[in-house]
């Protein structure tokens, strides 16, 4: 549960058993807080061979594009990541009443992912589900409002060794931005994988009938080079969407290196982008 501020603006009272990861009895419906201190935890995912539950979490705005980061960190039980009195650790954010003893055990999470990424959908990447790359996490980028120079809007993936993220991250799915920064043709929100072993990517999109997405920088980035190839330039028609039957249309794109992607039309305008083999 995301906080109801930024940082504790309307005071803290109305910040109680916010910012935080709750553990939910599906049995008895008792609830715990598991985690607390993460301003806003939004995806969250198990990494299989340690049995640890990984989170992504918006931090706080108005120190600057790049401070503090979005991060991607593992979730300690009864664990305190600082909201709001500190951020990456214990860094005192001199803008918050203070309370020593909680910025003192504050823990620093795991992996910085930018200032301002919006990082908010989260999911296990098996090895071998997509050609070339390893197994890690894969996170999807809504992307900042509040930069001068836009982050995010776009899907990465996160390599893993021996349980704990390493390397740099690798782009899957970008495009989503103009080049100049003036229109965004959708803003990834949830990943998920699929039946079958493909990755699922929802996307917020612009209100709009016909979607287009940007041929130029599909080619030069596209879904971890494979789309070179491709032209992923797409109209889709307004019978896509309301056909007759009233049903969601799919329509397919292309398919290269045995990797093919569609787009599928929702019945409120939603449009999903899906890659498999």
């Amino acid at each position: 549960m995301g906080s109801l501020s930024n940082i504790g603006d309307s005071g803290f009272e109305v910040e109680e058993g916010r910012a935080c990861i709750y553990e939910l009895d599906l049995e008895s419906g008792q609830h715990r807080i598991f985690a607390s201190g993460l301003r806003n935890p939004v995806g969250l995912a198990w990494e299989p061979n340690t049995g640890a539950l990984w989170t992504v979490v918006n931090e706080r705005d108005g120190l600057g594009d790049e401070t503090p980061p979005d991060y991607l960190s593992s979730v300690r039980d009864g664990g305190f990541y600082g909201w709001p009195y500190s951020y990456w650790g214990q860094t005192v954010d001199d803008r918050v009443p203070q309370d020593a003893a909680a910025v003192a055990k504050a823990i620093t999470p795991d992996y910085a992912l930018g200032g301002h990424t919006a990082s908010l959908g989260l999911c296990w990447l098996p090895e071998g589900t997509l050609p070339g790359y390893p197994e890690g996490m894969v996170i999807g980028q809504h992307g900042s409002w509040n930069r001068s120079t836009l982050s995010g809007y776009r899907v990465v993936f996160v390599p893993f060794v021996n349980g704990r993220p390493s390397g740099r991250p690798r782009d899957i799915l970008t495009g989503f931005l103009a080049p100049d920064e003036s229109v965004s043709y959708g803003r990834p929100v949830g990943v998920a994988i699929g039946p079958g072993g493909c990755l699922l990517v929802v996307a917020e999109m612009p209100d709009r009938r016909r979607g287009r997405l940007p041929t130029e920088s599909s080619r030069r980035a596209g879904f971890g080079g494979l789309f070179r190839e491709l032209e992923l330039e797409v109209e889709i028609a307004e019978d896509e969407f309301h056909g007759s039957s009233g049903k969601a249309g799919e329509q397919h794109v292309g398919e290269v290196d045995g990797m093919r992607a569609s787009v599928r039309a929702g019945e409120e305008d939603e449009r999903f982008l899906d890659v498999h083999s």
